[in-house]
């Protein structure tokens, strides 16, 4: 198993994403890959409370097992999983993180995630 965030091609229905485009993607990292040499990347029994768009900004809020993140290397790798899957929908330029309501913030203090 890698420790290094690797892209994994799945087939979506395309009517579920175009109905829920944000809480299917996410729900999709959250269930992990489904190739056996890659890991999950968002801590086991996170749950997606709600993701809200507007004017560019995704705000997703978790469930609190989702701060069972448990090293430096593990941080910077949900940052760039969540990052680089939800800035693939080109009307998401930010990417808020919050738990259970709250901002959390995976760059210190800074819960902001772009793909700048």
């Amino acid at each position: 198993v890698t420790k290094e965030v690797e892209p994994e091609a799945r087939l979506i229905d395309v009517k579920e994403l175009i109905i829920h485009p944000y809480e299917n993607l996410i729900n999709l990292l959250i269930k992990g890959p489904k190739n056996e040499n890659l890991a999950r990347v968002i801590p086991e029994n996170t749950i997606l409370n709600y993701s809200n768009y507007e004017n560019g900004v995704l705000i997703i809020d978790f469930s609190k097992e989702f701060m069972n993140i448990s090293d430096e290397k593990e941080k910077n790798n949900v940052i760039e999983s969540i990052s680089k899957t939800m800035t693939e929908l080109v009307e998401v330029d930010e990417i808020k993180i919050q738990i259970e309501g709250e901002e959390y913030n995976l760059l210190e203090n800074n819960a902001k995630v772009s793909d700048e």
